[in-house]
């Protein structure tokens, strides 16, 4: 009962503070460790390493993530994106309807460090059903990170929204 109380203290302290002791992240032969991770695309052939566990199980999920509305509308959402085997995270906006525009970038707290926009073009994705486009990647291991999205419609309009802090 002690060690549980205890635990969720810690827990609490933890997210308060935003700082975690974390196992240390896996080595990758295929791929740079630590910050050498910043600006690499999710989808480049090095971050091959960063979307599986070595079980098989998929390294990658989505911790936080946003509504994006243009003009009232739900319109697409901005997510931000976590690979637990390389400790990355990285921005994928999503857009429902054909934007002239979709982009995002994620913001690393504790240092500053940023990614300013998508990769490539917003494109769509049969896998999601929706537009897409993603940031280049950001190390998180021991940082706290945020991505914000931002949508324009023809003739429309345009929104954005932030995540929550990861």
């Amino acid at each position: 009962m002690i060690r549980g109380r205890i635990r969720s203290a810690v827990v609490v302290i933890v997210a308060v503070v935003g700082v975690a002791v974390l196992p240390p992240a896996a080595a990758h032969a295929a791929g740079p460790t630590g910050k050498g991770w910043d600006g690499i695309s999710p989808t480049d052939s090095r971050a091959s390493v960063c979307q599986r566990r070595s079980d098989g199980s998929s390294a990658v999920s989505t911790p936080t993530s946003a509504e994006i509305k243009v003009n009232g509308s739900r319109t697409g959402k901005i997510e931000l994106r976590y690979s637990s085997t390389c400790r990355t995270v990285w921005g994928r906006v999503l857009v429902y309807t054909i934007p002239s525009e979709g982009d995002a970038a994620v913001y690393r707290y504790n240092d500053s460090a940023s990614t300013q926009v998508c990769i490539d073009e917003i494109t769509w994705s049969d896998v999601v059903g929706a537009y897409t486009c993603f940031t280049p990647m950001v190390y998180d291991g021991g940082y706290v990170a945020q991505a914000v999205g931002t949508i324009v419609l023809p003739n429309v309009g345009a929104g954005y929204a932030y995540t929550g802090w990861y």
